[in-house]
């Protein structure tokens, strides 16, 4: 049996670079609302939670050289804080494996951003490189939201649409200490497979206390400013494979 990796203590956890304390604050700044998905993963990223390779395109011609860059397959998604849950709006396309493929997608997503709220403000197009498992990947979520008794809560569980249909899910009020965060990962019903299922290996839960350990200092921060924070799905490679947050969604306030 490996031996399970040690995850991080809070105070192994890096603080903020001086660079990247103003990128968070700067995204902070100005009125409360959604932050759209590339500049709250890039809160996280400051943090050392690993995010996809992206870039945002304001045109089809940086769309297509980006995705060129990434490489195929890409993700293609309409930024825009007038629509932060982008699959019922269906400005969200997966799976683009050609430049034809791009442009049909890069045309529909924007026509479809139009059709839902014709005076959506919209920040460009998120070209994202598919960071789909191989089968053994597990996608798990993790949440903040104010409690309204107890103030700002972690959550955390399986991810992807488990999480609609299991509800199993996890939570402690913050700030979390390091048993905390193992605690709430072993808690989950769904913690069998991340330990490993019916002879499939197990994913790498160091990496998942980590996570939830850096988003805790995240709130112990910019707390006051965050009313919900969502990434959904951090997908759970194998052990010492780590993990990557594919889509998040920060609310300030």
């Amino acid at each position: 049996m490996k031996k399970r990796k040690k995850p991080l203590k809070p105070a192994d956890i890096p603080a903020l670079t001086e660079s990247n304390k103003k990128l968070v604050e700067s995204i902070f700044g100005g009125p409360a609302g959604f932050i759209n998905e590339y500049d709250s993963k890039r809160i996280l990223s400051a943090y050392g939670i690993p995010i996809t390779r992206e870039a945002v395109a304001k045109d089809l011609g940086e769309a297509k050289g980006m995705a060129q860059e990434i490489g195929y397959p890409v993700a293609l998604k309409v930024l825009s804080t007038d629509i932060p849950h982008k699959t019922e709006a269906g400005v969200i396309k997966l799976g683009i494996g050609s430049e034809k493929q791009l442009e049909q997608g890069y045309t529909e997503i924007l026509a479809n951003a139009k059709a839902f709220k014709a005076d959506a403000k919209v920040d460009g197009v998120l070209v994202q490189e598919m960071a789909a498992g191989n089968g053994e990947a597990v996608e798990a979520i993790v949440g903040v939201y104010r409690d309204e008794t107890f103030g700002p809560a972690l959550m955390f569980g399986l991810g992807g649409v488990f999480v609609e249909v299991f509800k199993d899910v996890t939570h402690r009020i913050l700030p979390v200490s390091e048993a905390d965060v193992w605690e709430m990962i072993l808690e989950t019903k769904g913690s069998a497979l991340l330990k490993g299922y019916r002879g499939k290996g197990k994913m790498d839960l160091g990496a998942v206390a980590a996570t939830l350990q850096k988003v805790g200092r995240l709130l112990d921060d910019f707390g006051g400013r965050i009313l919900e924070l969502d990434i959904n799905p951090l997908i759970v490679y194998p052990e010492g494979e780590g993990g990557v947050a594919v889509d998040a969604l920060i609310r300030k306030g």
